[in-house]
């Protein structure tokens, strides 16, 4: 699974991908996120990945529920790529990792 923000199509977008054999790409645009703290948190349960988000210290938006065998062995962390002309500028304010969700929804 892959989770964050994206520019495309000139709209801040928040989704994930999720790859079982093939990539899927669920994507909503967040544009009114563009200027504010977005934290994104992924909780692992015993048969699934739930990433929920938020913007500055707003309500967390379920943004995907994913199957994943929760016996697997997994590894996270931070990534940008960064496209192929000048001008993306990226801050990483934290990376912490802590008990997962009580909630599904």
């Amino acid at each position: 699974m892959k989770t964050g923000l994206e520019y495309a199509d000139d709209h801040l977008g928040l989704g994930a991908v999720v790859t079982a054999g093939n990539s899927d790409w669920s994507v909503g645009q967040v544009d009114e996120w563009r200027d504010s703290e977005i934290t994104v948190r992924v909780s692992r349960w015993s048969d699934a990945l739930i990433v929920r988000a938020r913007a500055d210290d707003g309500a967390w938006r379920l943004v995907r529920v994913a199957p994943f065998d929760g016996q697997a062995a997994a590894s996270a962390g931070p990534f940008l790529a960064a496209p192929t002309r000048a001008g993306l500028t990226v801050r990483f304010t934290r990376w912490e990792r802590s008990t997962a969700d009580t909630d599904l929804h």
